[in-house]
C-alpha cells in the first residue's frame, strides 16, 4: 500500500476484552484507519491470531513483537518498535484500553500542522461497570452514561480556538495523542529507560518534542472513553521492574538512553526486530 497520510500505533499489553473495545471503536471511525500497527515487547505472542479473529479484515494491520519474553510492560520499547516500521507523516498512539469517539481519528489526520502534536483528552469508564458492556455490540451512549471523570485540560472552546498549547510535558498524555514522525525520528522516540504504567515516559517525550519546537496542543474536543482498569495490575513493583529493566537491556543490547535518530536502527543490525 502506499505510505498513509497517519498510522493508528498500540501497545498490546492489558487484557483482550478491553483490546477488542478499542479495536471496535477503530473499526467505527469514518474513514477507517488506513494502517494500525500493534506492537509487543514480550508479551503475550499469541495475541496475533486473536487480533485476526478481532479485526476480521475491517482495516489493516500489522502486528511487531520484540522477543524474548519478558514480565514488564515496556511500552516505550514498544512503541519504538512500532516507529522503526512506521511510513506515514503523523502516528496517532493509542493505549489498548482506549475508545476512540466518532470522527476523532479524521481529525487526527486532517486538523494538525507539520509542527503540531495534537493531544487528546480521556473520558474514565468505571471499572465496575465494564462487565456490563458487550465488547462487540455497545453504543457511545451506554459509554457516556458510565464516565466518571475526565481530564483537567477540559476548556470552553471558545477560550482556546483551536486548541490549548501545553507548556510543557506535564500534560502529554502518550495514551491519545497524535505526533509529527519527522519530530519523533529525530529526538529517538521514547525513552527506553521507562517501563510499566505511569505517565514518566509520555512526560519526557512531550518534554523533548517541546525542545524540539514541535507544538503540544490540548484538544478538548478529542475525546476517547478510557476503559479503567485494576490500578495493582502491575505484576512487579517498581523496584523489581528497575532491576528487571537494567538485566534484560544488557542481555538484549537495548539503548538505556536515547542516542540518536530512529532512522539509525536497521533491521540487519538489530536482530532482535521481528515484525
Amino acid at each position: 500500500m502506499a505510505d498513509a497520510k497517519l498510522e493508528v500505533v498500540i501497545p498490546c499489553y492489558r487484557d483482550k476484552t478491553r483490546l477488542r473495545f478499542c479495536i471496535e471503536g477503530l473499526a467505527r471511525q469514518e474513514p477507517l484507519p488506513e494502517l494500525v500497527r500493534f506492537t509487543c515487547d514480550g508479551g503475550d505472542r499469541d495475541i496475533q491470531e486473536w487480533l485476526d479473529r478481532a479485526v476480521d479484515d475491517r482495516f489493516e494491520y500489522r502486528f511487531h513483537y520484540l522477543e524474548p519474553e519478558t514480565e514488564l510492560r515496556r511500552e516505550g520499547i514498544a512503541l519504538n518498535l512500532a516507529f522503526h516500521y512506521c511510513r506515514a507523516e503523523r502516528a496517532l498512539i493509542l493505549s489498548d484500553d482506549m475508545v476512540l469517539a466518532p470522527g476523532v481519528l479524521k481529525a487526527h489526520t486532517e486538523e494538525a500542522a507539520d509542527d503540531e502534536a495534537l493531544v487528546g483528552i480521556r473520558r474514565k469508564v468505571a471499572l465496575h461497570s465494564i462487565p456490563t458492556l458487550s465488547p462487540r455490540k455497545w453504543t457511545y451512549g451506554q459509554l457516556d452514561a458510565l464516565v466518571w471523570r475526565q481530564d483537567s485540560r477540559i476548556v470552553p472552546p471558545d477560550k482556546f480556538p483551536g486548541g490549548k498549547p501545553l507548556k510543557n510535558g506535564r500534560g502529554f498524555l502518550g495514551c491519545h495523542v497524535s505526533v509529527p514522525m519527522p519530530a519523533v525520528r529525530k529526538i529517538g522516540g521514547f525513552d527506553a529507560m521507562y517501563c510499566g504504567g505511569g505517565s514518566r515516559g509520555d512526560v519526557d517525550l512531550g518534554e523533548r518534542l517541546l525542545a524540539s519546537e514541535v507544538k503540544l496542543i490540548a484538544r478538548p474536543d478529542l475525546f476517547a472513553y478510557h476503559l479503567d482498569h485494576d490500578p495493582t495490575s502491575n505484576k512487579l513493583s517498581l523496584v523489581d521492574r528497575a532491576e528487571a529493566l537494567m538485566q534484560t537491556s544488557a542481555r538484549r543490547r537495548i539503548r538505556v538512553r536515547n542516542c540518536g535518530p530512529i532512522e539509525t536502527l536497521k533491521e540487519d543490525e538489530n536482530p532482535w526486530w521481528n515484525q
